[in-house]
């Protein structure tokens, strides 16, 4: 992790396997293809979000995950632009973490891979589940930067980070959403540069999000849950 690098909403041990993530996806990158490091990293994400709740439960409400995004948002609108850097990761971070709640809630069954996979059709980053499951789990034969160069999304390299490290690969997805304009200006999760006044819109935007991203995702799982009644009939 780079110095000075801003705080996730993770423990230290918890960053550290984000870290490994990043690490054993750069030496599986292959000659001529882009390497997989955000979807290893949102899987092993899911991960250890997923030990966390086994291990204390997580957040027990969607009311909660709500509180908890805006709780993050207004302390780095506080921060000023800095604040709204860290806000893109922390964003991906709490949506995570309430993706594994609201799966575990519904009882749709998905694994670490299959969730993250979850999270790529929901962000609207992969446009079919199939799809997704294939790059998350490592069998699409591409990764999914290079899904993204294949679908045409502009500026894609020059948004790719100096330095892979846990804070930047989920920035890095955030501002890939923002490419693919699957996030609205009114949904981002810090919206002012100044400090104090940044707080409240930053707020106030991140918990629409989170709203928003919850009712999309309810309705991908109650999908999965449909499919796999009808494939068990």
């Amino acid at each position: 992790m780079s110095r000075g690098a801003p705080r996730l909403p993770l423990t230290p041990s918890q960053v550290a396997a984000l870290l490994g993530a990043v690490q054993r996806a750069a030496r599986a990158e292959r000659e001529g293809r882009l390497p997989p490091i955000p979807e290893r990293v949102l899987v092993e994400l899911v991960r250890v979000l997923r030990a966390e709740r086994a291990a204390d439960g997580g957040p027990p409400t969607v009311r909660e995950a709500r509180r908890r995004m805006r709780r993050a948002a207004a302390v780095t609108g506080l921060a000023g632009l800095p604040g709204r850097v860290s806000a893109e990761a922390i964003a991906l971070v709490e949506q995570a973490r309430a993706a594994v709640a609201l799966a575990e809630r519904r009882g749709v069954a998905r694994d670490d891979a299959e969730l993250a996979a979850d999270l790529l059709v929901v962000w609207d980053l992969v446009d079919d589940r199939a799809r997704a499951e294939a790059i998350t789990a490592g069998t699409a034969g591409r990764s999914l930067l290079d899904h993204e160069v294949a679908v045409g999304t502009d500026r894609l390299r020059d948004e790719l980070p100096d330095e892979w490290t846990p804070w930047s690969t989920l920035r890095f997805l955030w501002r890939l959403r923002r490419l693919r304009d699957a996030v609205p200006d009114a949904l981002q999760p810090g919206v002012r540069s100044l400090p104090i006044v940044g707080a409240v819109p930053a707020a106030l935007g991140a918990g629409r999000e989170m709203k928003a991203f919850q009712k999309r995702l309810g309705r991908h799982l109650d999908a999965i849950a449909a499919d796999a009644r009808r494939s068990g009939a």
